[in-house]
């Protein structure tokens, strides 16, 4: 099932919501934690399925303004772009995450603006919404107003529009600095939502919650921590692919992908075997 493409201007995130951005990586080493069960071209299409749920979510959410992708890979730009989301070239060179999210976080509404005002009135989808982040002017320049900014893993595929209206809406309740949904694990950050994106860089990774959570200490920024069950559960081992498997839609992106790949049926059989002596 493909969903209408989201329709709202990047600059409306400056007054009715937040805008929200997507970092996806799709590409050959993927999710190589998921080998024993899933060939690499495989462990793409999964990545590419999740990414599509995670967009479909944050295009029904109700409190997001507009959406941005970073990344690099052609098939996900064309998903992101289907969707009306506005794609962040990644700099060149492999700088990583953190580097691609701080690129993403760099391009202000008013240069997203100009580029959702390129594409044609009407049609079928958002027309190749592209902005370079070589280019962006620092959103930390004394003129630039305040961004509300949520970021989300693109490996939630559970998430829906409810948990991204609630996570945004204690952001403005708590009147916190950051709200952050951490992974099933305690460890990791699955979504960040920032009553402005120049408050806190992005330190995602392993044991990125408690980077998070220091560097919003150090800069004595208002933190909160909130758990939301689908959220949490993001997809790097076999284990988190028997949990989703038991939870997912088989509607979604995800669960057509399971059902496609017959990931169930070999997660029973990689289960069956014996361990190694």
């Amino acid at each position: 099932m493909h969903r209408t493409a989201f329709r709202r201007s990047p600059g409306e995130a400056q007054e009715s919501g937040v805008r929200a951005l997507v970092p996806v990586r799709p590409g050959p080493d993927a999710k190589r934690r998921l080998s024993a069960v899933l060939a690499p071209e495989s462990r793409r299409e999964l990545a590419l399925a999740m990414f599509a749920d995670v967009l479909d979510a944050l295009a029904s959410a109700s409190t997001v303004a507009s959406i941005v992708v970073t990344g690099t890979d052609a098939a996900a730009r064309t998903l992101a772009e289907q969707r009306g989301a506005v794609w962040v070239a990644e700099p060149p060179g492999g700088a990583g995450l953190n580097a691609a999210l701080a690129a993403a976080l760099a391009v202000d509404a008013a240069q997203l603006g100009a580029a959702s005002a390129q594409s044609p009135a009407g049609g079928d989808a958002a027309s190749s919404l592209t902005v370079e982040a070589a280019r962006a002017e620092p959103a930390s320049a004394p003129t630039a107003r305040a961004t509300p900014t949520l970021i989300v893993m693109g490996d939630v595929p559970l998430i829906e529009a409810t948990d991204i209206d609630a996570l945004v809406r204690a952001m403005w309740q708590l009147a916190p600095a950051a709200v952050a949904v951490p992974s099933l694990d305690g460890t990791g950050t699955n979504a960040l939502a920032l009553a402005d994106a120049r408050l806190l860089a992005p330190a995602f990774g392993p044991e990125s919650l408690a980077r998070h959570r220091q560097a919003a200490a150090a800069r004595d920024l208002r933190w909160a921590e909130i758990t939301q069950a689908r959220v949490a559960l993001d997809i790097d081992t076999p284990a988190d692919l028997l949990r989703l498997c038991a939870t997912v839609r088989p509607d979604s992106a995800t669960g057509r992908c399971i059902a496609g790949l017959g990931l169930r049926a070999e997660l029973r059989r990689v289960s069956a075997e014996p361990a190694p002596a």
